[in-house]
């Protein structure tokens, strides 16, 4: 069953980003936000699921734990470390176990009645929509040839975001108009400094404690022979990195988040060819069973 991630814009009701995917992960979101910002400039302000994947230390620079200590469920920009704080984009999360809170499970209402129930591989969203017979016909040939890969479905969804985007909603506050009208409405709009969203849109780490080897990092030193780096022994990082090339990784002061370094390493990984996350768990684990 293929994954939507979505950013909703509140005030159209315009899909703004999205992404398809096997299964959710940080990556999604990740790329789901660096589309929608692409299209229309960053948010002043985002309001996000108490899903594991979008609070995680990635987005919001804190543990969930942590974040839950802050009041009224809103992040201090200045407390946290995180893309949204760095990107100038105010946090909130919508209540737990409350889909009243969350209007993007409108979208995914209708994406489920208007989309998803035409697919002759439709599953039902839940056990009480299951097809009858579901079972018996996944299991012939006919449902393999009736399936969309995962790059045809993901432009089907395409095309029919991009018609729910241009339809008229006669939701509160939108008198007929369409998504894609309000949107075009907006007096201004936000631009981030060239190569920022570039930047931004890696992954980063949690803190990290500067080493004599460096930095260590996925089971793997970072830095060891980098002079400005060994000059900060001692204090707190974050890195950010390409998860498709882990041969170098960008190491930042954790408090400030200054450029240091870009940190190589050397002992598991050439530098030919890139080497991906996968590639490197699968390394370790050669290494783990010599």
């Amino acid at each position: 069953r293929p994954w939507i991630t979505c950013w909703e814009d509140m005030r159209s009701r315009a899909v703004v980003g999205y992404h398809i995917s096997a299964s959710p992960n940080q990556v999604t979101i990740m790329l789901a936000m660096k589309r929608a910002i692409e299209n229309y400039g960053p948010p002043d302000a985002v309001k996000i699921d108490n899903g594991k994947d979008y609070d995680s230390e990635l987005w919001t620079g804190t543990t969930k734990q942590r974040r839950q200590k802050v009041s009224a469920g809103i992040i201090d920009e200045q407390m946290v470390a995180g893309l949204y704080a760095m990107m100038d984009i105010s946090v909130s999360f919508s209540i737990p176990y409350h889909p009243q809170s969350k209007a993007i499970e409108r979208f995914f209402d209708t994406l489920d009645r208007q989309f998803t129930k035409t697919m002759k591989t439709y599953c039902g969203k839940n056990s009480s929509v299951k097809p009858e017979n579901l079972n018996d016909y996944l299991k012939t040939n006919k449902a393999i040839d009736d399936a969309y890969d995962l790059v045809t479905f993901g432009q089907q969804v395409d095309k029919y975001i991009a018609a729910y985007n241009s339809s008229s909603h006669s939701g509160r506050g939108m008198n007929g108009a369409s998504p894609d009208e309000i949107m075009a409405s907006r007096a201004s709009r936000r631009v981030l400094a060239e190569g920022v969203l570039e930047l931004l849109m890696r992954v980063w780490s949690g803190e990290l404690i500067v080493g004599k080897n460096g930095v260590r990092f996925r089971g793997l030193w970072y830095g060891k022979f980098d002079r400005e780096l060994m000059s900060h022994m001692g204090r707190k990082v974050r890195i950010a990195y390409d998860p498709d090339d882990m041969r170098a990784v960008y190491v930042y002061d954790a408090a400030s988040l200054t450029l240091i370094c870009m940190a190589e390493q050397s002992r598991l990984m050439g530098y030919g060819d890139k080497v991906n996350e996968e590639a490197l768990r699968d390394a370790m684990q050669q290494v783990a069973l010599e």
